[in-house]
């Protein structure tokens, strides 16, 4: 239900040049996908919703989808992106001082754990 209510709205605030919508939905869809352990699926509307964060300049969204990132890279059992992403979304959450830095540091430090077998 929630993939089709996103793919529903994806098109209409494309038409509309809403990027903001846009890259919610393209999050959103990630999401969706995520859920349904679609790894790269998620992956690639994870990539392409931070590409439009990116533009749009909204920095609790970039980290929010690095985050994202992150977590499918640690799915994947890819590490060394897992922490690339978990280090950019944690910087950014950081200098905006918002409550996600904890949870991100946290992540970051459940990768590094798995590496070395120690704390960072």
């Amino acid at each position: 239900m929630a993939r089709a209510r996103y793919e529903q709205a994806l098109p209409v605030y494309q038409e509309i040049g809403a990027r903001l919508g846009e890259a919610n939905c393209q999050l959103g869809l990630g999401d969706v996908a995520k859920g349904e352990k679609s790894w790269d699926q998620a992956g690639q509307f994870y990539q392409t919703a931070l590409a439009a964060y990116r533009g749009i300049g909204i920095p609790l969204n970039i980290g929010l989808a690095l985050r994202r990132l992150g977590s499918i890279a640690e799915a994947k059992g890819e590490p060394a992106a897992a922490i690339s992403y978990y280090r950019e979304a944690l910087q950014i959450f950081e200098t905006i001082g918002v409550k996600d830095a904890a949870y991100t540091r946290e992540d970051l430090q459940r990768v590094q754990e798995k590496i070395t077998g120690e704390q960072p």
